[in-house]
């Protein structure tokens, strides 16, 4: 039996260590990158992070979830789910968009995030989905 927990502890520190290499994900407030397409958009990944209670330091992981896309200009805003990887992508026409995470509810979670689209760009985000967990 001791065996077998000290081999779990042992997968957890490896398998721990290696996605510790997501550390480097950009947060919310990071700079979107901007690349040359046949099309217009954007496209992204959403990662859950601050997912562990307690001294446990949880790498990010992607995460499904809802993204809320509006124009800055007021327009209705569209909703777009991340495929199981946290993935998403969408056509737009270039402008500026203001992208928010939203709760299982609908309802917002954390920091808005305005992004500008243009001609023939694929605007690459990621985003960070924080429980606030330490």
């Amino acid at each position: 039996m001791q065996n077998f927990a000290l081999s779990r502890l042992a997968a957890f520190i490896v398998i721990g260590w290696s996605l510790t290499r997501l550390d480097s994900v950009p947060s919310l407030s990071a700079q979107p990158l901007h690349h040359n397409s046949h099309r217009t958009g954007i496209k992204g990944q959403v990662f859950l992070t601050h997912y562990c209670p307690g001294p446990i330091a949880c790498p990010p992981r992607p995460y499904q979830a809802t993204v809320a896309v509006l124009r800055a200009d007021g327009e209705t805003p569209r909703n777009i789910k991340t495929d199981i990887s946290g993935h998403f992508e969408l056509t737009l026409k270039a402008g500026n968009y203001i992208l928010q995470l939203l709760n299982p509810n609908g309802e917002p979670h954390g920091d808005a995030v305005t992004v500008t689209v243009n001609p023939k760009e694929q605007t690459t985000v990621i985003l960070e989905y924080n429980l606030g967990l330490k």
